[in-house]
């Protein structure tokens, strides 16, 4: 499991099971936004609070819901529920922590998922590559264009070639680094399958 997961899913049950009430003070309201390029911008909204309990202070800073943070001013007084054995583990909003629990067991079943998916279709591509290495036969190509994937990792582009080969027929390579594929106008080399039943690979994938 991840680690935030276990982590927000051990916050939820020691809160539920060993928590205790009390009140502390908000010290600061503040809202980011993220700005990571790739991704639409979002924001946190966060409060700093103040917690005393058997003389000590406690003091720390939270992400909330936007809806519960309009809520909220600087020295205003809030419920919140804290650990007995740790009054540094604060619940701010009430759920929060299990609702991160539950949202990160969402993310994990997706994550899961979205891997087998892909283990998948690597999978079948591997097959049909193995098959097309003993039995394709080899036809010149032309790229034609290259065409852009709809993500980016970071800064780094992927691309797709788009060719055609001496037969007429048209194919496209797997994802690329756009500097790492062959231009437009550039000869390629394509596994073709002899009955025309299969899907050609370019040489360059295999």
């Amino acid at each position: 499991p991840m680690p935030w997961l276990v982590e927000a899913d051990a916050a939820a049950r020691r809160i539920a099971e060993e928590g205790i009430d009390a009140q502390a003070s908000v010290t600061s309201t503040e809202v980011t936004s993220s700005s990571r390029k790739s991704i639409r911008k979002q924001r946190s909204h966060k409060i700093g609070y103040s917690l005393t309990v058997d003389g000590k202070t406690y003091a720390g800073k939270e992400t909330v819901s936007a809806e519960y943070f309009q809520t909220l001013r600087t020295g205003d007084l809030i419920p919140v529920r804290y650990w007995t054995r740790d009054p540094s583990l604060v619940e701010i909003e009430p759920g929060h922590f299990a609702g991160e629990a539950r949202i990160g067991q969402f993310v994990a079943a997706a994550a899961f998922g979205f891997v087998l998916f892909f283990s998948v279709l690597g999978w079948r591509w591997a097959s049909a590559a193995r098959w097309m290495v003993r039995n394709g036969v080899e036809r010149e190509a032309t790229v034609k264009r290259q065409v852009g994937a709809w993500f980016n990792l970071g800064n780094t582009a992927f691309h797709r070639a788009h060719w055609q080969d001496s037969t007429g027929a048209t194919g496209q390579t797997r994802l690329h680094r756009a500097r790492t594929l062959p231009g437009a106008g550039s000869p390629i080399t394509v596994l073709a399958d002899p009955d025309g039943k299969r899907p050609a690979i370019w040489s360059g994938d295999l």
